[in-house]
């Protein structure tokens, strides 16, 4: 006990001008972390308070996790800087609202394997249509009952060809089994038509039976692709939430331990000052607010 006393005596006496001033921000970082409401600022706070104070927890055996502070700084700051915007479809009039996110560091492979590959661990709810680069245009064809008679790529759609991605992902018409009538709801097709091999009907007659839809699939390969095109193109804000989620709940224990940490290596001296400063900086701006002065 004598030990650690003389020890901490030893520290405060060398604590350098600057290392002083790291404390008293720290000590304001963990007072407003203690405060506040929003989780993401609560984890900013704490991260800026651990920064400034790498050097003093060394010097009293309460090392912190360098790059755990520089991920969850990152991807914190990222989050803080997403904005929900409304997009409309210029084609179709209707609107939708998406929160996609600035990621603050190089959208490549190896950030991903850096900076959230960890702690991703929920589906991403994204606008495939909004994509920039993982996305593959589909054509469907449907008879107004919503029976699909062909789901292929466009581009075997428009070369008429069958690729293996059609035959394993989509739906190949089987030619026999359609005649002049739809196999699931009976409505005929009649009149002359002709079928292509991915069975487009090419002349409907009078009746025009069938929808012809192109739309677009995510490409999900690689990973670290589609997840940053996701993410910072096309991310929906149910999306936004459920990845802030996974990253706050996954980092929250440690967060936790390194606040702790800090709290501790700092000279309790400094901390009631500090405390003592905050409080009645906020006791000035509530008699400001209620004077109608401030």
């Amino acid at each position: 006990m004598g030990e650690e006393i003389s020890q901490k005596f030893v520290s405060e006496a060398l604590r350098t001008p600057r290392m002083d001033v790291h404390m008293r921000l720290a000590a304001r970082m963990l007072l407003s972390a203690s405060t506040c409401q929003d989780e993401l600022q609560r984890f900013q706070f704490i991260v800026r308070a651990a920064q400034g104070m790498i050097e003093e927890c060394k010097n009293q055996g309460l090392e912190l996790d360098e790059a755990l502070l520089d991920t969850v700084g990152a991807v914190a700051r990222s989050f803080s800087l997403a904005k929900p915007a409304t997009i409309v479809d210029e084609t179709t009039g209707s609107s939708f609202k998406v929160q996609p996110i600035p990621w603050s560091f190089p959208m490549d492979e190896e950030s991903f394997e850096r900076y959230i590959a960890e702690w991703w661990d929920t589906d991403l709810a994204f606008y495939t249509g909004l994509l920039a680069e993982c996305k593959e245009a589909w054509v469907r064809v449907c008879c107004r009952c919503g029976y699909v008679i062909a789901d292929a790529t466009l581009n075997d759609w428009t070369n008429d060809t069958v690729s293996e991605k059609t035959k394993n992902y989509g739906v190949v018409p089987d030619l026999a089994k359609l005649e002049s009538k739809c196999p699931n709801c009976g409505l005929e097709w009649r009149n002359k038509s002709q079928w292509s091999r991915l069975a487009g009907v090419l002349e409907y007659g009078e009746y025009r039976p069938v929808r012809i839809v192109k739309y677009y699939r995510a490409v999900k390969e690689p990973l670290w692709l589609f997840f940053f095109d996701a993410t910072s193109n096309a991310l929906a804000p149910e999306g936004y939430n459920r990845l802030l989620g996974n990253f706050l709940s996954y980092y929250s224990q440690e967060i936790a331990e390194t606040a702790a940490k800090v709290a501790k290596s700092i000279s309790p001296t400094i901390f009631k000052e500090v405390e003592a400063a905050v409080s009645a900086e906020k006791a000035g701006g509530e008699a400001s607010d209620e004077s109608g002065l401030g």
